[in-house]
């Protein structure tokens, strides 16, 4: 099944996403559970359970890339699907901006880190710094393509968000939207979850 993005942009990276957002037919490796965990939220002195997230991995692609190049998950080039199962009523603009906080500093320094890679002679290279460029731009559309498909969510409802080893973003919650394709975005998602500073320790630890 082929599909178009919904995007119009134009632009550098504009012209990039039109060329690349065209939904691949790309080929479901078996998934495997890598681990979930609650996402809390302290209100007064409570802490309130506000939705269940798991991450779903392509195990033998990850496995192969953590033994060979000692990858962490949000790293790997595989196949990973991340669902959401809320716990509680929250409103779009409320959820958003508790993800838009965790993942606008994530993107930002992967980014950084691309634009500030060395080769093998230990210099910056403009070409690099520039691809850097142009990728955070794409995660950021990403991130507000994110915002345009989520509406307030009630207990019960799910957000499943597909990425694929190509960059391709699919959200599915109540409707199927692609967002702009970036493995930035990918990565900063996953790490969101993942990394020292997960927002949700117990999916840390399961996933970790």
């Amino acid at each position: 099944v082929v599909r178009f993005a919904r995007s119009s942009r134009t632009g550098i990276a504009g012209a990039a996403r039109s060329e690349a957002g065209r939904r691949r037919v790309h080929v479901h490796a078996a998934l495997q559970r890598a681990g979930s965990g609650i996402r809390k939220k302290q209100i007064a002195f409570l802490g309130v359970d506000v939705y269940r997230v798991a991450l779903d991995v392509d195990a033998d692609a990850w496995r192969a890339e953590r033994d060979s190049k000692g990858v962490s998950v949000d790293e790997a080039a595989c196949k990973k699907v991340l669902t959401i199962d809320m716990l509680r009523d929250v409103d779009a603009k409320t959820f958003f901006s508790a993800l838009e906080e965790a993942l606008d500093p994530r993107i930002r320094g992967i980014a950084t880190n691309m634009a500030t890679a060395e080769n093998d002679e230990g210099n910056f290279m403009a070409a690099t710094a520039e691809a850097a460029e142009v990728a955070e731009e794409a995660a950021f559309d990403a991130l507000s393509d994110l915002r345009s498909s989520l509406g307030d969510l009630k207990k019960g409802d799910q957000v499943k968000l597909t990425l694929e080893t190509d960059g391709a973003v699919t959200v599915e919650a109540g409707t199927t939207d692609d967002l702009t394709a970036s493995t930035v975005f990918q990565r900063a998602l996953v790490a969101t979850f993942t990394d020292e500073k997960a927002v949700s320790e117990e999916a840390r630890a399961s996933i970790n």
